[in-house]
C-alpha cells in the first residue's frame, strides 16, 4: 500500500500510463485510491486521511479464486462487518463523521 500521497503522485507521473496526464487530474485521482486493504482499519484510516473511495483488489480476486461470485460477496461482507465494528470502536456511526481527528499519529 502506497502510504502518502506524495509517494502516490511520484508512482504516477512514473507511469506510462499516466505521462500525458497534467499534474491537476493526477491530484484528483489521489482522492479516490487506495491499493489492497488487507483489513477494515485500512479503509478506515484511508478514509480519515481524505480517500473518497477505496479499491478493493486483492481480497476481492481471493474470493473469485477461491469460490466465484458467492466467495466475493463473502468477502465483501466480511469487510463491511469489520468495518462497522472499527467504526464503532471509534464512536462513529456514519462514514461521514470519519476525519482526520479519528486518527491519532504514534511517534
Amino acid at each position: 500500500m502506497i502510504r502518502s500521497r506524495r509517494a502516490f503522485l511520484k508512482f504516477l507521473a512514473g507511469s506510462p500510463l499516466f505521462a500525458g496526464l497534467p499534474a491537476f487530474r493526477l491530484q484528483a485521482l489521489t482522492d479516490y485510491v487506495i491499493s489492497n486493504p488487507a483489513e477494515a482499519i485500512d479503509v478506515f484510516k484511508a478514509l480519515a486521511l481524505g480517500a473518497r473511495a477505496i479499491c478493493i483488489g486483492r481480497p476481492y480476486m481471493w474470493g473469485v479464486a477461491a469460490f466465484g461470485q458467492a466467495g466475493v460477496e463473502s468477502v465483501l461482507a466480511i469487510l463491511r462487518r469489520e468495518f462497522n465494528l472499527v467504526m464503532a470502536e471509534c464512536g462513529k456511526r456514519f462514514v461521514t463523521e470519519i476525519g482526520q481527528t479519528s486518527i491519532v499519529k504514534v511517534s
